[in-house]
Parts: structure tokens; sequence; C-alpha cells
């Protein structure tokens, strides 16, 4: 017997491993192991036959890939130097009896034989069992290193299947991403992000009274960052980006702003409510929004320099006037002018529609998140 052909002995395995062993011409040549697995069978008396029984197909798998075999030697016996022996003690002699010294002694009872009734291995006619042994003891545990193959593989086609699924989820969002940047130049003037810096102190604590939506409630003066000089006043808006985003950063040297204090920063998503006729704004720092409320409008997690890339208000300019700087403010927002220029944007009424603005104040009616006649501050067009 030679096993010669590895991709016929895997279809084997394959058959062997359902309900039935008749589904290829020598299936009575395998059986299935106590522990599930296909195993050779052989009834004959030959050596080869005793060998191979009850072997693991995934064993002879293996020693057909690493290139060796059996080979079955033809029948009969080469026996070198055969000698024969009696069950006798023999001696040579002229006369027996007859010599000096002999005569005497005789054993008159035979050696016994010993007649083994247990079964015994019978010794190979060529010694590539040992030679096996030898590789054997090299390659080590076949089992083993046959498991740790299939756990490599199977690591391999995971880690390559988690890259392919990183893939499609980065294209899935760069997809989703396009589809808003196409929604904004489809409809101007509908969505918007606004953002403030306000000026805090070294300890953190705001300079004026700014509530939830970025509103100035008081009218503190003066402003520690305006730059004064020769009686002319003005706030340098130029130097938004210079200006710090949090708590604790230092202000660029550059800056006019004074020594001990420093910015932070917020956010803010706002859009028009087709429904209800009037513009929504979000907190962009509320704990709502950071914990899922961003769900609500976008399908991944959008990071401020995604939203000021898409949803720049600047960049939604009108034929017949400059936008300006309406998407970045210092000490509070002034809502009236971000939302009577989105709507003159989305509507493109030269000058906008009339409209009826609530400010709240800095008392019962602070800003609020809400309905169309709940929400402060809320613009009404009529």
């Amino acid at each position: 017997m030679r096993i010669t052909n590895l991709q016929e002995l895997q279809e084997k395995k394959n058959f062997a491993k359902g309900e039935k062993m008749e589904h290829f011409q020598d299936s009575s040549q395998f059986k299935i192991g106590e522990d599930g697995r296909v195993c050779h069978r052989r009834d004959g008396e030959s050596w080869a036959d005793k060998v191979l029984d009850g072997v693991s197909l995934d064993q002879t798998i293996y020693w057909e890939n690493c290139g060796y075999s059996y080979i079955e030697e033809e029948s009969g016996e080469n026996i070198v130097g055969e000698r024969k022996n009696a069950g006798e003690i023999q001696e040579t002699t002229k006369t027996w009896g007859k010599e000096r010294g002999e005569g005497k002694f005789k054993r008159e009872k035979k050696i016994p034989q010993k007649n083994k009734k247990h079964p015994t291995k019978p010794k190979p006619k060529h010694s590539w069992h040992k030679r096996l042994s030898k590789v054997a003891r090299e390659l080590g545990d076949v089992n083993m290193q046959t498991e740790q193959i299939a756990n490599g593989e199977w690591n391999d086609f995971w880690d390559e299947r988690k890259k392919e699924q990183e893939l499609e989820e980065e294209k899935k969002e760069r997809e989703h991403w396009e589809s808003w940047v196409q929604e904004v130049k489809d409809f101007p003037g509908h969505y918007a992000m606004i953002s403030v810096k306000i000026l805090v102190d070294r300890d953190g604590v705001s300079v004026h009274d700014i509530d939830a939506a970025g509103v100035k409630r008081d009218q503190c003066s003066p402003d520690p960052y305006v730059f004064s000089e020769d009686g002319e006043h003005w706030t340098a808006m130029d130097e938004w980006e210079k200006l710090p985003s949090h708590i604790g950063q230092e202000c660029d040297i550059d800056t006019h702003v004074e020594s001990g204090f420093t910015f932070q920063r917020y956010n803010f998503f706002t859009y028009w409510d087709i429904e209800n006729d009037y513009y929504v704004w979000k907190s962009m720092n509320s704990h709502q929004w950071l914990c899922g409320g961003w769900r609500n409008y976008f399908d991944y997690y959008p990071n401020i320099k995604k939203m000021e890339e898409i949803f720049c208000l600047d960049k939604q300019y009108l034929p017949w006037r400059e936008v300006g700087t309406l998407s970045k403010w210092i000490n509070g927002i002034e809502w009236e002018t971000v939302w009577s220029r989105m709507d003159e944007i989305r509507t493109g009424v030269q000058g906008g529609r009339k409209y009826h603005y609530f400010r709240g104040n800095g008392w019962e009616d602070r800003s609020r998140v809400g309905s169309k006649n709940w929400q402060i501050p809320r613009m009404v067009f009529q």
C-alpha cells in the first residue's frame, strides 16, 4: 500500500465525516474513531494492515505532505545465515564413554522449550520505523503541530477579515460625510456650525455671564479682551485662531489678551426645522449630545474638524453680500444675526424676511432647547 494522492485523501476525509461512509469506492477502508476523527480500517493479517489500522487520516496526510510513504515489500522470507538448533545438548566425541573424564556425567533430561501463549509484536523486516522515529523526534508532536497550524490559519483569517471590515466601515463613513457635503451644497442656509470662545480667568471662571446657548447675558465693561489705543476700540476677530480653545492653555504672545486670562471654546449645531418652520440650536458640548444625541442627525460621530469643513456658514455665501465671519464668535453669539443671514441664504430673499426674535434675558428666560414656542432664543418668521 502506498499513499500517493493528498487531495484524494482529503476528499475521502470530508466524505467520511458524514453519516454514511458509502460515498466513494473504497469507503470500507475508513472508519470514524472514538474521538470523531476519520481513521484507516484494515482487517487483514499482514503487518501493513495491522500498522495502518486505526491510524488517523490526518496523520497519514501529514506524512504524505512531508514526503514519507510506506511501501509493502514482496511476500516471502529472506533469511540470511539461517541456523537451526535442536532442543538437546549435543557433544562430539570419538567414542562416547570411553575417553578419560567422560562417561560419568550425562544429561538425560532435555531442556524444556518455552511455549509463549501471549501474542508478541513481530519484528519489522526493515528499519524504516527507526528512521521515522528519529524524524518524529525532530518534528515533535504531529497533532500539536497540526493544531498550531490550524490555529494560526484561523487567526490569520479573522485578522484579514477584521481589516476588510475596517476598510468597508471607513468607506461607508466616507460616503456618509460626502452625502452631507452634497446636502449642504444643495440646500444652503439649512445647516451651520457656530463656535464661540469665552474669556475665563486663571481659575476657569467665565468673565461674562454666558448661558447654555452661548448668549452673553451681562453688560460687563470694560472687557479684558478689547484693545484700546488712541480712543479706538476693536475686537480682534482676526486673532480667533490664535486664541486658546480650552482652560489652562496659554494664549499666543501675539494676541491682545491680558496676562492671566485664557479661553474656553463651545460649539453649536443649528439647522432649519422644515416641519415647524424655525431654526433649532443644539449644544455640541452638552451631556445629552456627547452621550448619543448626535445620533439623531449623523450615523458616525461628528468630530469638530469635520463639522467645520462641512457646515461652515462662511462658505455658504450670497451673490449680493459677503457672509463674513458668522461661524466664529468671541464672548457671546448673536443668534439673530446668524439666523437672519441663514434664512436669507436659504430663501434667496434679498434683505431677508420679516421675523420676530425672542432673545430671552438673564433671569427666568435664559436659553433653553425645546419646541418652536419654548426654545430660547428663537426666531419666528412671518
